[in-house]
């Protein structure tokens, strides 16, 4: 097991078969292309250069950005809250090797991002493999340049900054088809076509009101709207269906398929911090 004093040494993949004579467990050699080609890699190991704690607006769960890197190259991965625990306890750290159970890429923050729902901690304590450089360069930030490709302090205090969503407009606005239930920060803009007249529930805790309606991008994408209680009651007589609308700031969580048969598979959710703006077509 490697020293305390040794982890911030970086080491060239040539010598990764003289080191495993005395660390057992090594990156897997270009599996973070192989993981974006499509290939099945269960058995994938691949090395934390950093991590950070997302802002969670949905639930109180923790989830986790991820710099994971083969050695070669390096890419940014989330971690589910299940594994936040691991974190937490100190057993996943700055360096450890992973092997990622199961893993899926997809389009987040308008960069491919690796999503782990599965992984093991293989070895905690680790050297640093290779000079990876990031296999997309959107992802890459000014800390961690490939002038200056070693981990530095700072990089180590704030992680890596995710860029935020791409504009495709001047308006700022994120194609709903680019919706994920990661996004905390994101701009939409759609027409409405359907909306449920404002309704009282009544619950073992609370009693309040809920108030949705439907909308559609110019590309077809559907997404719907719920508003509870004091925003229910704003919003519910200023929303006009065949109006357009800009909204940001919402929560976005994956919609229960039984009650919502929209091309979506995702919701908002409107808060007291959120933006609803009537706007022209």
């Amino acid at each position: 097991m490697a020293s305390s004093a040794a982890t911030s040494k970086l080491i060239d993949r040539s010598t990764i078969d003289n080191l495993a004579k005395t660390q057992e467990y090594a990156p897997t050699p270009f599996a973070i292309q192989s993981i974006n080609a499509g290939d099945d890699l269960p058995s994938a190991l691949l090395q934390v250069l950093l991590f950070q704690k997302m802002q969670n607006n949905i639930d109180d769960t923790d989830r986790h950005k991820l710099l994971l890197s083969d050695g070669t190259y390096m890419q940014l991965a989330i971690l589910r809250s299940k594994y936040a625990t691991l974190i937490d306890s100190d057993i996943l750290r700055i360096g450890t090797i992973v092997q990622l159970s199961s893993y899926t890429c997809q389009y987040i923050w308008n960069t491919r991002t690796i999503v782990i729902p599965s992984l093991e901690v293989k070895q905690i304590h680790c050297l640093f493999f290779g000079k990876p450089r990031y296999l997309f360069k959107e992802q890459e930030p000014e800390m961690m340049s490939e002038d200056k490709p070693s981990i530095s302090k700072r990089s180590l205090q704030f992680a890596t900054e995710l860029p935020s969503p791409q504009t495709t407009t001047s308006e700022n606005i994120s194609p709903m088809k680019t919706l994920n239930a990661y996004q905390n920060k994101c701009m939409i803009k759609g027409r409405v076509t359907h909306k449920q007249p404002i309704k009282a529930y009544s619950m073992a805790t609370k009693n309040g009101h809920v108030f949705s309606f439907d909308i559609v991008d110019c590309e077809g994408f559907e997404i719907r709207i719920t508003c509870i209680d004091e925003i229910a009651k704003l919003h519910s007589n200023r929303v006009d269906i065949g109006s357009h609308y800009l909204i940001s700031k919402g929560s976005i969580k994956e919609a229960n398929a039984r009650y919502n048969k929209l091309n979506s598979h995702l919701e908002i959710t409107l808060s007291d911090a959120s933006i609803l703006k009537h706007c022209t077509n």
